[in-house]
């Protein structure tokens, strides 16, 4: 690729590892070694690293010889561009393709003989959660795969996919999708969308043969008529898994809205929790949870390139009943010291009572004594951590706790670490 022309306006651009036209790498924007400075949180708009310490690239189904075969890329370290070629092929002998009528009971029991799973375009309502305890297991999702678990007890404090205390599963492509959830009491909800681990177990993980996830779409709300849940999208028990290109989506939009805002309760408490060593995330957004909308507790993390939009709205303005009501949420909660946050984007963009209809008035989502977009427990973390960080309100003169005040919190001085809060240019 060539260079960015000029810097992205309002986020920033994030190229991880690339390559130039002539095949030789760009240099990073930020020296981690020899010259690594502080405070270079300030916004710049484009942002280059280094290649990825540990990355496999996505697997995908070819055909050779007039047969399809699943192909899965090799674990690279330090590899800039593509890879391709590298990797093992397997036969479709050894992959269970699924279809519209099958159970969650087959696919656990594919997996349980060591089969690949490839998930053909389809809504699935699971009966029961997917386990992967069986290490180097691919579950590739073809066209949205969707995965939705069934209002069933079986699924409350546990994950619609649960992968245990093993290696080099990789999941791709798999779309999985909040079910029913009547109110913000999340011992009645379903734990995560993907649990990767055992919270009871800690595993440390292999660095030589990491867990991935690619093109990842977790959602809660959007299609729904009645109120959905899940108390987390995704969370991480297991060190050295990496991901690529994550969307974890509280609904801001659905079928049933007043204005543009959704009416359907959609009680999410975060979007992401992570709470294992030498997790990397290569593409993260995540939207719209009612808690943090990403707790990370986990040492040497790493995210590059981050976009995150505060919820729209407390719900409907008459029925505070149904509000999931959290004092001092922020985006990005970071509780570990090693940490490496770039490319950030966070941000408030709707005050609801200027989008919704006359009537079904909405209230405007509020935190007291306003917004901070990070909240840091060791304040060196974000000074030496967070590089090319942007933090904006679509407006500055709405309410002052509807709105984004403190850039980055530190939790040990209960103070604003950082409050360079940008408005649209």
């Amino acid at each position: 690729m060539n260079p960015y022309p000029h810097p992205a306006g309002l986020g920033s651009y994030a190229a991880v590892g690339c390559v130039g036209p002539d095949e030789t790498s760009f240099s990073p924007s930020y020296d981690f070694k020899s010259k690594h400075l502080p405070w270079q949180s300030v916004h710049k708009g484009v942002t280059y690293t280094e290649p990825p310490s540990v990355f496999a690239e996505k697997p995908f189904i070819m055909i050779e010889q007039g047969e399809y075969k699943l192909r899965i890329p090799e674990v690279k370290r330090n590899h800039p561009g593509y890879d391709w070629q590298s990797g093992s092929t397997v036969g479709f002998d050894q992959v269970f393709v699924t279809n519209a009528n099958s159970t969650a009971k087959e696919m656990n029991a594919a997996i349980k003989q060591g089969l690949h799973l490839v998930l053909t375009p389809a809504v699935y309502y699971l009966e029961e959660p997917l386990v992967i305890d069986q290490p180097d297991i691919c579950i590739l999702g073809l066209g949205f795969a969707t995965l939705v678990p069934k209002n069933l007890d079986i699924f409350i404090g546990r994950g619609v996919i649960e992968v245990g205390s093993v290696d080099g599963v990789r999941l791709a492509g798999v779309f999985v999708q909040a079910g029913p959830l009547a109110s913000p009491d999340y011992s009645k909800a379903v734990k995560a969308l993907v649990r990767w681990g055992d919270p009871n177990r800690p595993y440390k993980g292999n660095r030589k043969n990491p867990g991935f996830m690619y093109d990842f779409i977790a959602r809660a709300g959007g299609p729904d008529v009645e109120p959905v849940g899940v108390d987390t999208m995704l969370e991480v028990n297991n060190g050295w898994v990496i991901t690529d290109n994550t969307w974890l989506w509280t609904a801001d939009h659905c079928v049933k809205s007043s204005g543009a805002l959704c009416i359907p309760q959609r009680y999410v408490r975060h979007c992401l929790v992570v709470n294992a060593d030498n997790v990397h995330m290569y593409g993260l957004m995540a939207e719209h949870s009612n808690d943090d909308i990403v707790v990370w507790n986990g040492e040497h993390g790493k995210t590059y390139f981050y976009q995150s939009e505060f919820k729209y709205t407390m719900g409907v303005h008459s029925e505070p009943h149904t509000w999931d009501h959290v004092p001092h949420a922020v985006s990005y909660r970071l509780n570990a010291e090693n940490h490496i946050a770039m490319a950030l984007g966070i941000y408030c963009v709707v005050l609801a009572e200027q989008v919704q209809d006359s009537a079904t008035p909405m209230a405007n989502v509020a935190m007291e004594g306003r917004l901070s977009a990070i909240a840091v427990a060791h304040e060196d973390a974000y000074v030496w951590g967070f590089k090319d960080v942007a933090t904006l309100n679509w407006n500055m003169d709405w309410p002052r706790d509807s709105k984004l005040g403190c850039k980055a919190w530190s939790l040990r001085s209960t103070a604003c670490l950082d409050s360079m809060v940008e408005a649209p240019r």
